[in-house]
């Protein structure tokens, strides 16, 4: 049959299936770039995997409660509420006046530095008018408590040092104070869950309040 065609014919027929070739060529190389760039690696799979995972284990593990250091002091004299008040900060003499409810009429605030920074385990007395005495400010002194733990104002590490208190109850003590206001008296530490007046008997005479 082709023997009939013309050599135009035949020169055209070569030719339109050199097109037909090269079009298929073309559509093959762009089909396999297609399916090489589909989806990503499977290595940025993993890494993506790994990453989550990360992720969701910090997720789990619990923010590590620090402890706080508290200010106690005790606050007498002509103030309407005296009494033992804590601090989650260094402060000053005007600020324990105001906690305490402010002073009374009888105070004579000439006699008290109201800017005075205020120690930790400090015994506070405002004067009345009249009164020829000097005010009580200032820290209490470390001789006094002979070595005993502070139980209002110690750190966790300063607790864990009392017999039969570990990390575990030492927050627990924290906790408490924190939550129900400073200890009035030694034994009050009793209260505390896991404490209880037989663990007391053990460090009642190492510690003291302000």
């Amino acid at each position: 049959m082709l023997s009939r065609w013309t050599d135009r014919e035949k020169k055209l027929v070569v030719a339109l299936s050199v097109v037909v070739l090269c079009l298929l060529a073309v559509l093959l190389f762009r089909g396999e770039g297609w399916l090489s760039a589909e989806g990503p690696p499977v290595k940025n799979v993993e890494k993506s995997q790994d990453w989550l995972d990360q992720n969701e284990k910090m997720a789990l593990v619990p923010p590590k409660r620090e402890s706080v250091q508290l200010f106690v002091v005790d606050v007498k004299g002509a103030v309407k509420k005296p009494g033992i008040y804590q601090f989650k900060k260094a402060t000053r003499l005007y600020e324990v006046i105001e906690t305490a409810g402010g002073s009374t009429d009888e105070a004579d605030l000439k006699k008290v530095n109201l800017a005075q920074e205020i120690a930790d385990g400090s015994v506070l007395y405002i004067p009345r008018k009249g009164e020829e005495s000097q005010p009580l400010v200032g820290q209490a002194d470390s001789s006094d408590r002979n070595g005993k733990v502070a139980i209002n104002s110690a750190s966790s590490k300063e607790l864990e040092e009392l017999p039969g208190v570990g990390a575990a109850k030492a927050e627990a003590i924290i906790q408490y104070r924190e939550k129900n206001g400073p200890f009035k008296r030694v034994g009050d530490i009793a209260k505390v869950p896991g404490i209880g007046e037989k663990l007391l008997a053990r460090f009642k005479d190492k510690i003291t309040v302000p």
